[in-house]
């Protein structure tokens, strides 16, 4: 006994060291939340390994004094004399290595040696449980109940006989007073080690576990787990520390199982009206931990018809992401509203908590002085064919949709149609370059531009489009390759021309092994995208592609997956509505056969008549937490329409099984 006190001691010491030096605050409010309870095996009577160690770089877990820590064992401190390893370690770390994009907080609540009724509604630990929750639920949202008691009420035949009906009012109350009707709950048996008598009383053990089998005849969105095949500590009541880790274990597959079955999606806003059987693949995907959907910008009800949000394009700067869009009447000029001096084409959030929480928009047009702000009219240059037809002045920014990067000193520069900008503090504050790309000191026609600014070691600033004619005649593309440089940081540009050979548009630029490549849009009938390559010394090589489309070919999104090591593209086929993501093999470049790996979603509607999007042009890699982040817009095309974060595994070979399941077969030269 002196030997385990003084172990625990080492253990708290530890834990305190631990915790003063590694503790981060759960002050992003984006933890998936799970609440153990129940009697002693929960709160953790194995023997515990020598020096303990986080359980988890994702896991935190509540302390008693109400502080998030990083979770380390023994997780409950009912009894400090006994306590140790416990099966919610391993619950909460295979929930965090199922789930690569969440971070886990649980909230443990067991105390050994406690019957039912203490944890039943008006009982003290019921009571005390319920503060836990409410203490935790500013740092995320409640995902899970895992619940293993019953070795105390078998000794009593009136309590084991009565322990299912007790359990599942419990449940409901549960529910009830978290106003969660849902709120999977996974309930464990307790080990059919234990024997027939025990403290002189018969043992009720195999009742018990019947009606705990029985509970999902009782209640909605509970699961049990069996104990057959566990081992006891030689107690016949506790069991070992394997048996533990394998227990959690399945506690952890029966949660996710619930939450697959429950349907894990939170409803999409009217923006994104995702079909039925996109919504069920999402949710596999969402509830394997793969990807994840969330509005970032939604229009808000005013009396502005600039309520058509779209074009997203992002970088990131440290943790930091910056995405910019546009805010104009929309996209189908035809039963669209009219411009008003809210319309914008360079609206600017930042998230600083991979993207859970958003900054208030900021239109970058308030950095500008007023004579440039409106400069040739309310509409901006390229624009003005569509929505300003009668204004036929030449003066403005001579640019045609919007590029972004980040420079290698960790400076933020954005190219849109009122100009450039720059921001030095990851987005906080910006400066407009008035004189760059202006009429009056750019002797050019406008440029349509890609999505991506790249900083190049001996280059600069490099941003990649096309001719886009003058403001009367907008819309004519060349058949060239237009490279904008900037050695001073983008306050000055310059242009470079090479023939391309097609009327490309949009190119999506990626720097690797020092050429620049790109996935570029073919407008010669708006069907397919071409590959480019292009060095200082030449003009592009082209190549062609299976990645063909009816019609509606839409920009795409061209990177590097560090984990897969294969270019990969998410591309949209607007003909039918839905998002797709593809890769290649770098060494099969030159082949431009690429493989269509899944649809992320499909959406309801036709294109440009009833539905509008998606644009997944300016997506950012964070290869620290291996997710890839999507910015995409989903409306109506001649009225409102939101801004949207896909974030996805960069596992792409396991999101491609998770969610292609029940998905038809579909060729890769669809």
């Amino acid at each position: 006994m002196f030997l385990r006190i003084l172990h625990f001691t080492l253990i708290l010491l530890v834990l305190a060291t631990s915790a003063k030096a590694q503790t981060k605050q759960a002050s992003q409010k984006n933890l998936e939340l799970y609440v153990l309870m129940g009697q002693s095996n929960m709160a953790g009577r194995g023997e515990l390994e020598d020096t303990p160690e986080p359980i988890h770089p994702r896991v935190q877990m509540l302390t008693f004094e109400n502080q998030w820590e990083p979770a380390i064992e023994p997780l409950h401190n009912d009894n400090p004399h006994l306590a140790g390893a416990g099966l919610g370690a391993s619950f909460a770390k295979e929930m965090a290595e199922a789930k690569p994009m969440a971070t886990i907080g649980i909230v443990p609540c067991a105390v050994g040696g406690t019957p039912l009724s203490r944890w039943q509604k008006g009982g003290e630990l019921y009571e005390r449980t319920l503060k836990r929750i409410q203490a935790a639920m500013p740092a995320g949202k409640l995902k899970g109940i895992v619940w293993h008691q019953g070795e105390t009420d078998a000794l009593d035949p009136d309590l084991a006989s009565s322990y299912g009906e007790r359990l599942s009012t419990m449940i409901e109350d549960l529910r009830t007073d978290l106003s969660m009707p849902k709120l999977p709950f996974v309930a464990g048996q307790v080990g059919d080690f234990a024997p027939d008598m025990r403290k002189g009383k018969t043992n009720h053990w195999k009742m018990v576990n019947r009606q705990i089998a029985d509970l999902p005849q009782r209640n909605t969105s509970v699961a049990v787990v069996e104990s057959v095949g566990l081992s006891d500590q030689g107690d016949s009541v506790h069991f070992d520390t394997p048996s533990l880790r394998t227990f959690g274990k399945r506690y952890a597959a029966a949660m996710i199982d619930l939450q697959a079955k429950a349907g894990s999606v939170a409803p999409y806003s009217s923006f994104l009206p995702l079909t039925t059987n996109s919504v069920a693949q999402v949710n596999r995907a969402k509830t394997a931990g793969l990807l994840d959907i969330a509005p970032v910008n939604l229009p808000q009800q005013d009396n502005s018809d600039c309520n058509h949000f779209g074009w997203p394009i992002a970088t990131t700067v440290g943790d930091t992401i910056v995405v910019m869009h546009r805010r104009i009447p929309g996209h189908n000029r035809k039963g669209a509203g009219a411009p008003d001096d809210t319309m914008s084409y360079g609206i600017v959030l930042r998230s600083e908590d991979g993207g859970q929480t958003w900054s208030s928009p900021y239109d970058l047009r308030d950095c500008m002085s007023p004579e440039n702000r409106t400069r040739g009219g309310l509409v901006p240059l390229s624009h003005r064919a569509k929505f300003d037809p009668k204004n036929m002045s030449p003066e403005g920014y001579k640019i045609h949709l919007h590029s972004i990067g980040t420079t290698r000193d960790g400076a933020i520069v954005a190219i849109n149609n009122h100009g450039v900008f720059r921001s030095e503090d990851a987005g906080r504050t910006w400066k407009h370059f008035p004189k760059a790309l202006r009429e009056d000191t750019f002797p050019h026609e406008m440029v349509n531009l890609g999505p991506r600014i790249i900083d190049h070691p001996q280059r600069g600033l490099l941003a990649f489009g096309n001719w886009f004619g003058e403001v009367n005649t907008a819309h004519t593309l060349q058949n060239s390759l237009v490279i904008l440089s900037s050695q001073d940081g983008g306050e000055t540009w310059t242009t470079d021309d090479r023939p391309a050979g097609f009327p490309q548009y949009e190119p999506a630029a990626l720097l690797f092994n020092d050429e620049v490549l790109f996935v570029t849009r073919d407008q010669t009938k708006v069907r397919s995208h071409k590959q480019m390559a292009w060095n200082k010394e030449g003009n592009p090589i082209v190549i062609d592609t299976n990645l063909k489309n009816p019609r509606y070919v839409d920009t795409v999104d061209f990177s590097f997956n560090p984990v897969t090591k294969r270019f990969e593209i998410v591309r949209s086929e607007r003909y039918h509505m839905e998002l797709w993501l593809w890769s290649i093999d770098p060494k099969d470049w030159e082949t431009g056969q690429w493989t269509r790996e899944c649809r992320l979603l499909g959406c309801e509607g036709k294109f440009y008549q009833t539905a509008d999007g998606f644009h997944p042009a300016g997506a950012v890699i964070d290869e620290k937490k291996g997710v890839q982040h999507i910015f995409i817009y989903s409306g109506h095309p001649n009225g409102p329409a939101g801004i949207f974060r896909i974030t996805r595994t960069l596992d792409t070979r396991r999101l491609t099984t998770v969610i292609s399941q029940g998905q038809e077969t579909v060729s890769n030269n669809h």
